[in-house]
């Protein structure tokens, strides 16, 4: 697997250990953009921090970072799996991840299997204990509006590195705890402003 796979999407897992799994299908390509290949190990000082504030530049580096346009394209499922910390309790899951926006979640804890299951625009939950009765339902908003945006394949600066428009994307530097950031806007219906590290392309949480 190219070094690629870092996506965005691992900072979710940031604390704790995670591994990830990804299956490819063939897939048409922009020309323009089908020859980005994943360097042995990613370094943008070679063009310049200032020149990730050009949308063409950010969109290639984006891309670069997280393994070139032809892996990213011809992805059809991800797996993510490891441990998840909080309040000091360990929590195994597995996140699987299917084209275009299907999604199973299971966590494990204090001898509990809960699995969340995202398909069609229907999110359902299933309770397994170890001693008592397997519980399904189907889950209502609040969370299931958040466990339908989850199930995106890609979060959506991958998304428009792959298939948007220049035109929707603004890079302005910026800074957090003393260290320079890229403040990226993506404009639209529902504006959404990420930071991301200059270095590593990474999003910061």
């Amino acid at each position: 697997m190219p070094r690629s796979l870092q996506f965005f999407l691992v900072v979710v897992f940031a604390v704790g250990s995670a591994g990830i799994t990804a299956r490819y299908i063939n897939r048409g390509s922009d020309e323009s953009l089908e020859n980005i290949e994943a360097p042995e190990a990613y370094e943008v000082e070679a063009r310049g921090v200032g020149s990730l504030l050009e949308t063409k530049v950010f969109r290639e580096e984006l891309l670069r970072a997280n393994g070139g346009y032809r892996a990213l394209a011809r992805l059809l499922s991800l797996q993510f799996n490891g441990t998840l910390l909080k309040d000091g309790s360990e929590m195994e899951f597995l996140t699987l991840k299917r084209r275009p926006n299907q999604m199973l979640l299971t966590y494990r804890l204090e001898g509990t299997k809960l699995t969340y299951g995202v398909t069609g625009g229907v999110v359902w939950q299933r309770n397994r204990p170890i001693n008592g009765s397997e519980l399904v339902g189907l889950v209502e908003p609040p969370l299931s509006d958040e466990l339908m945006a989850s199930a995106a394949f890609f979060e959506p600066l991958l998304e428009w590195a792959l298939d948007g428009q220049l035109e929707a994307l603004r890079v302005e530097s910026g800074s957090r705890d003393g260290e320079l950031v890229l403040v990226v806007k993506l404009l639209g219906a529902s504006p959404m402003e990420f930071l991301v590290d200059p270095t590593s392309m990474t999003t910061k949480v």
